[in-house]
């Protein structure tokens, strides 16, 4: 599940209370994703609400954990 392995990168990381970009992420993933994957899989945990989404200046967007199943 995706958002368990955002949930535990961020933890492992002390930064589940903080705000995180796209590219950030990647490390988050054991399957090797592809930048325009990680998009869709971010858009659809946004469209969820587990995820709120600001977009930033250029090509990140920045996102933070608003709903944890996992807490």
């Amino acid at each position: 599940d995706a958002l368990f392995e955002i949930v535990n990168f961020l933890q492992e990381r002390n930064r589940a209370e903080e705000e995180w970009s796209d590219l950030g992420i990647k490390g988050a993933f054991s399957k090797k994703l592809s930048e325009d994957e990680i998009s869709v899989l971010l858009k659809s945990l946004v469209d969820q609400e587990f995820l709120s989404m600001k977009e930033g200046s250029g090509k990140r967007n920045y996102f933070r954990v608003i709903k944890n199943p996992f807490a």
